[in-house]
């Protein structure tokens, strides 16, 4: 495993590696967990991540496939594979974006784009890395490539004059602004719903101090015994 000095000078050295695909533990029998060396936990369907015995976690790289031509930036939150000689394991998603899912192994070409900082590189449980591009697409070699990513990152940073104000751990998406009119719309009912039920209750106890005080009913009086409520009640009749 390199020190994170030595990944700060491999920054922009581009490596011919052994790559494979690694999947979720639920499918893949030779991952015994979906937790991560860094504290994130995996996700298979996502073609950001991905893990190495060499690179530290919280590293940016740029992959490219000579085979296919394909690119993806992802960021390393795991350790492994140590297997032979392969020095990358890249997420199923991100195997399928690069074209190599099938085989199962490539030979792909890997350029360190941002060495991670010393707490980056730690084990933090429940972490959450700043997201990554994935797959950029079709480039005919990695230093065209680079532009590509180059502009992707770039267009994940935000300025924070620019950012709306969002609440941490929350993500502002579509089904997430549906979900809130959703309960808003659940919350307000049930506020209907209690003050119709109050409104209710205090009828019933301004009847009941009304009888209190009158010594009248408003409903049929109640026997106090079984038997005068059976000698109140019709005889059935037989057909």
């Amino acid at each position: 495993m390199k020190t994170i000095g030595e990944t700060v000078a491999a920054v922009g050295q581009t490596t011919d590696v052994t790559a494979s695909y690694y999947d979720d533990a639920r499918r893949d029998r030779l991952n015994p967990s979906n937790t991560t060396s860094s504290g994130e936990l995996f996700q298979a369907g996502r073609a950001d991540n991905a893990a190495s015995p060499v690179y530290p976690d919280g590293t940016k790289l740029l992959v490219w496939n000579p085979g296919t031509r394909r690119s993806a930036v992802v960021r390393v939150n795991n350790a492994g594979p140590y297997h032979g000689k392969r020095l990358l394991d890249v997420s199923r998603t991100a195997a399928d974006a690069l074209g190599f899912r099938k085989q199962g192994i490539a030979k792909l070409r890997v350029r360190v784009l941002e060495a991670p900082t010393e707490r980056e590189a730690r084990y933090l449980r429940g972490r959450t890395y700043a997201p990554v591009p994935g797959f950029l697409g079709i480039f005919a070699s990695i230093e065209t490539a680079v532009t590509g990513a180059t502009k992707a990152l770039a267009s994940l940073v935000v300025s924070p004059a620019v950012a709306a104000p969002v609440r941490p751990g929350y993500i502002k998406t579509a089904s997430a602004v549906k979900g809130r009119k959703v309960i808003a719309k659940l919350h307000k009912r049930g506020w209907k719903k209690s003050r119709l039920a109050s409104a209710r209750k205090a009828k019933r106890k301004a009847r009941w101090a009304q009888h209190r005080a009158t010594g009248k009913t408003t409903g049929p009086a109640r026997s106090s015994s079984s038997k005068a409520r059976m000698s109140q009640a019709q005889p059935r009749s037989r057909l």
